[in-house]
């Protein structure tokens, strides 16, 4: 089952969304970790769990080229699934959750991958977490 069909399978299942964000809260609670999900921002917050919440965005023909690379495909039809998946994750969250994606008021840091090298991104995620006292990942 590729993403989309997921997509569609967990829109007319919403217990398949809930039971999974229910298992990221769990795991969240316990510390120690680094939770990632399109949600794991919003529940972290919804949690109240101490974390950096951290939305990572791209320009949407960016991202389309990243993934046909990754996926052996052409970025056209990586951009159509892209696309796709994204109207049915929105509707999926605004209905399970009353969760709109584009908001992004939430995050503590907002990165944009568009141009940046990982390295880049990285070095803005430790800043952020040195200035809120967290200090620093083993090396």
């Amino acid at each position: 089952m590729d993403v989309v069909a997921f997509g569609r399978h967990a829109a007319a299942h919403p217990e398949v969304d809930v039971e999974l964000d229910a298992r990221m809260a769990a795991r969240g609670r316990r510390g120690g970790v680094v939770l990632e999900g399109r949600l794991a921002g919003w529940v972290a917050t919804r949690e109240s769990l101490p974390a950096l919440r951290v939305w990572v965005t791209c320009r949407d023909d960016v991202r389309a080229a990243r993934v046909a690379q990754r996926e052996g495909t052409d970025p056209a039809t990586a951009l159509a699934a892209n696309t796709a998946r994204e109207r049915t994750e929105r509707d999926r969250y605004l209905g399970t959750y009353a969760i709109d994606l584009a908001d992004t008021s939430i995050y503590d840091l907002v990165l944009d991958s568009t141009a940046a090298d990982p390295a880049t991104l990285v070095a803005a995620l430790l800043a952020a977490l040195g200035s809120r006292g967290a200090g620093r990942p083993p090396e």
